[in-house]
């Protein structure tokens, strides 16, 4: 059907049948229906052809998704780095020593919560993100939680999209003004993240 460099068009309403195979090998080809197309269709990232989804930049890497299986003591009214030494997810091996370096450019959905108990009233347990170390101030990635009532148990979490560079680091630090050093709940804080695909 056509001869090389011929243009074959095919009219609304007619159907290709038949028991041959149709193999791609152009950049532009589409399946549709219940099949009859096999080979592996390529995926068009900036008008490069790719044979994977990763292939073509097209994946939420790196990621990761750590937490604390034990307690960690945070000094009373003062920012503490939170320690995370269980690694659920590490795409990349881009997580160490408490920090997210993806070495990837781009957009990042950071995600980190925190847990803390025996805080009476009007006392407060904060997270917050900090870029290479210093306090994100734009927009401003922390919340805190404040106790109404004696003895109670303080969830405090913060989600934000940060830019980071290729030597960019992100971490978490964990505040309470209890009166004296309080532990987190283990097992119960996290922090976690991904890149963001065409951002």
């Amino acid at each position: 059907l056509g001869t090389t460099g011929d243009t074959v068009d095919i009219p609304t309403g007619v159907t290709l049948s038949g028991s041959g195979t149709i193999t791609p090998s152009a950049i532009n080809i589409a399946a549709s229906g219940a099949g009859g197309v096999t080979g592996t269709l390529p995926i068009a990232n900036g008008g490069t052809g790719a044979t994977t989804l990763a292939g073509a930049g097209l994946s939420n890497t790196p990621a990761f998704n750590v937490y604390n299986n034990a307690t960690q003591s945070l000094a009373n009214a003062t920012a503490t780095e939170m320690v995370w030494n269980i690694e659920n997810i590490d795409s990349d091996g881009k997580f160490a020593s408490n920090r997210f370096t993806p070495t990837i450019a781009g957009n990042y959905v950071i995600h980190a919560q925190i847990v803390v108990g025996n805080l009476d009233s009007g006392e407060q347990v904060r997270i917050s993100l900090r870029k290479n170390g210093s306090q994100i101030t734009s927009p401003y990635p922390q919340t805190e939680m404040f106790t109404y009532g004696t003895n109670q148990v303080i969830y405090s979490m913060v989600t934000q999209i940060v830019t980071l560079n290729t030597t960019d680091y992100v971490s978490a630090f964990g505040y309470q003004n209890e009166g004296s050093a309080q532990d987190s709940i283990a097992s119960i804080n996290m922090f976690w993240g991904y890149k963001l695909i065409g951002v």
